[in-house]
């Protein structure tokens, strides 16, 4: 009978007690890390927050970039903190007619809209704190153009883009 005693002491394997008390310790360690992680999730901006405002003003230079591309003429008008960007485009499924693009920049407003044809206007920003735009012509025929936006509540704050027109639209 002492023999029996022994063997069932040195047999391998855990006690009851043991698979408790290191399920217990595993638990404490995930609840600790499962945090720590939901907090480092929280830390980086959802598409919804900061990044729609950069996406907008990304879309925005993306509209103008495609209008300047399909010009035939702009027309620049100027007038105290405001410019009014009047694209002529043409239309590529109808010969001889084009569509008429207007980009209004309203520095006092903070507010960049777009109108196509006798379409209500489309605000497409509205938190653009300051603006330039540059334009590079040979013999009033545009080479490219230069915008500059400084937009509030974006991640970039700064946007600058380059438009090269290779049908050299006309500028008046």
């Amino acid at each position: 009978m002492k023999k029996s005693m022994n063997m069932r002491a040195t047999r391998p394997g855990i006690t009851l007690i043991e698979a408790v008390v290191s399920l217990s310790i595993i638990s404490v360690l995930t609840v600790g890390l499962s945090s720590s992680v939901m907090l480092g999730a929280r830390a980086i901006p959802s598409e919804s927050e900061l990044g729609a405002e950069d996406r907008a003003v990304h879309d925005l230079c993306n509209m103008l970039r495609a209008d300047l591309l399909g010009a035939y003429e702009i027309d620049e008008q100027v007038s105290g903190n405001s410019t009014r960007l009047i694209i002529k485009v043409v239309k590529p499924d109808v010969e001889g007619a084009y569509s008429e693009v207007r980009y209004e920049f309203i520095g006092d407003a903070k507010m960049i809209r777009r109108r196509v044809d006798a379409e209500n206007y489309e605000i497409l920003c509205t938190s653009m704190t300051d603006y330039r735009l540059s334009f590079t012509s040979e013999s009033a025929l545009l080479r490219f153009m230069k915008l500059e936006l400084v937009v509030e509540g974006t991640i970039q704050q700064r946007f600058e883009t380059f438009v090269n027109t290779p049908y050299r639209p006309e500028l008046k």
